[in-house]
């Protein structure tokens, strides 16, 4: 079964893959006419049996849309939707009720934009790490939300001091720091390695890096190539730890893009 192959590359030149489970969901998904995927794409609860990873569910989107079956495409957005939508509510709550609707509007009209963009593949890493990809756009909105309120306070007070005005004492503390939500607001969205809520939920340090290095930095766990960098060689240990490390790094994800959904 054919399954079309992701074109975008990292910054080293280097064509994403997607994780094998993922590639496994999105063969099982092709096997089936749309009316028992949509309902296998319906279930919710990552170990769930039958479940289809969101990364499957954006090939699916893609898929449907070049056959120009708009209508399941559609249909298969609304339950990315509906997986999305308190996730990312959630991360723009400290916006407040006057701009949070706004910004949710931006993060997901951002998101679909990548995903129904066909003649591209800006979208591709949204099928390699959604969660990490999702996250970073919600950053940077949430990022530019701040600022943008920031000049709106500062054009309200006309000038005057934070705190002059009686009941704002203390309005510099109210937003929190953007860096705190990403360190570069203008990084790429395959940089985001780094985004603390992401891969910081792998709780090993060595784990963490080694999961960086297989996925981000395309490093081989071994080579026979003597001079070539590997994981295994990175951390003097043998291909077999370095394995399990990254199996044990997947599975503190999982738990974590579980509490997401």
């Amino acid at each position: 079964m054919y399954i079309r192959p992701l074109t975008h590359r990292n910054l080293r030149g280097e064509v994403y893959e997607r994780t094998a489970e993922v590639q496994e969901h999105i063969r099982a998904a092709l096997a089936l006419e749309p009316e028992p995927m949509l309902r296998r794409a319906r279930i919710r609860g990552y170990k769930a049996p039958g479940y289809l990873r969101e990364e499957c569910l954006v090939y699916l989107i893609r898929e449907y849309l070049g056959r120009g079956a708009r209508q399941v495409a559609k249909r298969l957005s609304e339950i990315l939707h509906g997986r999305c939508a308190k996730h990312v509510n959630e991360r723009l709550r400290a916006l407040g009720s006057q701009h949070i609707d706004d910004a949710f509007n931006d993060v997901m009209k951002g998101m679909y934009e990548r995903i129904y963009e066909l003649e591209n593949d800006r979208g591709d890493f949204f099928q390699v790490r959604f969660w990490i990809a999702l996250r970073g756009l919600v950053a940077r909105t949430f990022n530019r939300y701040v600022k943008r309120i920031e000049r709106e306070k500062t054009k309200e007070q006309d000038s005057a001091k934070i705190g002059s005005i009686p009941g704002t004492e203390g309005a510099e503390n109210e937003w929190p720091d953007p860096l705190d939500a990403v360190r570069d607001p203008t990084a790429a969205v395959e940089d985001l390695a780094e985004l603390k809520e992401s891969l910081n939920a792998i709780k090993d340090h060595r784990h963490r890096v080694a999961f960086a290095l297989r996925y981000f930095g395309r490093m081989k766990i071994e080579s026979k190539e003597a001079e070539e960098p590997t994981i295994s060689k990175h951390f003097d240990r043998t291909p077999r730890a370095i394995r399990g490390w990254i199996e044990q790094a997947e599975k503190d994800l999982n738990e974590w893009r579980g509490e997401a959904t």
